[in-house]
């Protein structure tokens, strides 16, 4: 089974305490004692129960309010893709191979994550204060949409009233859902060469990818899914990767052939490209809509004014990537109006190479020696910026990828 598609208690194998514990009481509060939350596994039902004769000897307010995993939505499709390309292939010169393409995709019936439980601000807000609610009624606000509460004239409301599902009975539940979409276009090109010791292949791709969800785990906004129209999370904008192996002359240079000045190779790859999008998010639940899930996706993103917003792009200065002056928490009650992404982190400047050095033998029998470095001259290659707003990090680099790697490694053929 799908790890995302375990579903919550009583029936799937994931439940979220929501209060700490311990893991040998998991539905105790670790602080006051009380049992908490939602009790599984449900004993196993008899093998008669169906939905026209459901099992009647469970107690169901013992998992109230039931709140899960995202789980397949019954009515899915097959998604698919629509692709096209258009090529343009010349030869400059006896070895030299020059390719344009265009290519260019659209994605229909993507997965998504779809919640269908999510809350109506402007009731959540009607009774969000203490003289707004009967004496002991909760109140409503980030993160306690479920309810019930009891207005002060002592109207019993819920927050959470999504056709289908019964009031209070359920938290936070979502689909996965078909109902997502893509588009890819790029241009690409590359360089193919190859003559006496010199072999090379040069890339150059310019692109473009968008979607309303990059993976079956993000969210969209349950009212209107195309909100969430922004770069994929895997978006690289320019992309130019070269790839070679010369052989090289030492006996030429030597004039001594030998099997000690023969055989050796230079070869590697050398990549420079922007880097991922930011991504953005805001993880106090200001809006008011009651929409995350277990492992830790949230809907909500600030609001931005728009301006320049890349500040200092070098993380070695230190400081903020991007100017977080134009970012804002949300609303109470609204949903912040920033694109999930739309600009992108520290790109790449990285060189792998190798020497190696071939030994033969009788017949087809050789020993290779070889050398490699991975991130050759120790460039710091930087990850994305923080973009959670809540964040005492919010627009910093906080990390780098791996720095100089080298290895010796012996291989023999025969």
């Amino acid at each position: 089974m799908d790890a995302n598609d375990n579903g919550g208690a009583p029936f799937g194998m994931t439940w979220t305490s929501p209060t700490p514990a311990m893991l040998t009481t998991p539905f105790v509060d670790l602080y006051t004692g009380h049992l908490e939350g939602q009790r599984f596994p449900v004993p196993t039902a008899p093998f008669t129960a169906s939905p026209s004769h459901p099992d009647a000897n469970i107690n169901w307010a013992e998992y109230e309010p039931i709140n899960t995993e995202a789980t397949t939505y019954h009515g899915n499709v097959i998604p698919y893709i629509e692709a096209w390309m258009l090529s343009y292939q010349r030869q400059l010169a006896p070895k030299a191979v020059l390719t344009i393409n265009y290519v260019g995709n659209v994605g229909r019936h993507n997965m998504v994550t779809d919640p269908v439980n999510d809350s109506v601000p402007a009731i959540c807000m009607s009774v969000s204060q203490p003289d707004e609610v009967s004496p002991g009624s909760n109140v409503c606000g980030p993160f306690s949409e479920t309810g019930p509460f009891t207005r002060s004239d002592g109207q019993v409301v819920y927050a959470r009233q999504q056709p289908g599902l019964t009031p209070g009975a359920f938290g936070g539940v979502s689909w996965y859902r078909t109902m997502g979409s893509s588009s890819y276009n790029s241009l690409q090109s590359s360089l193919r060469y190859g003559s006496g010791r010199l072999w090379l292949l040069a890339g150059y791709t310019y692109s473009k990818s968008m979607d309303t969800a990059s993976a079956a785990t993000d969210i969209v906004v349950p009212y209107d899914p195309g909100l969430q129209w922004a770069l994929s999370d895997f978006n690289v904008t320019q992309d130019f990767v070269v790839s070679y192996s010369y052989n090289l002359p030492f006996e030429d240079i030597l004039s001594h052939p030998s099997r000690l000045t023969k055989g050796w190779t230079l070869s590697g790859d050398t990549r420079f490209s922007t880097g991922f999008p930011v991504t953005f998010t805001e993880n106090d639940d200001l809006s008011l809509l009651g929409v995350e899930t277990g492992d830790g996706q949230v809907l909500d993103v600030p609001n931005y004014t728009p301006g320049k917003y890349l500040s200092q792009t070098n993380p070695r200065k230190g400081g903020t990537y991007f100017n977080t002056s134009l970012f804002s928490p949300e609303n109470l009650g609204q949903l912040g109006d920033a694109k999930r992404r739309f600009f992108s982190g520290p790109g790449i400047n990285n060189w792998d190479m190798a020497l190696a050095k071939n030994i033969p033998f009788v017949d087809s029998d050789a020993l290779e020696l070889r050398v490699e470095a991975f991130n050759l001259f120790n460039h710091a290659q930087f990850q994305i910026p923080d973009g959670l707003i809540n964040s005492s990090t919010f627009g910093v680099v906080t990390g780098a990828n791996s720095p100089r790697v080298m290895q010796i490694a012996a291989r023999f053929h025969f």
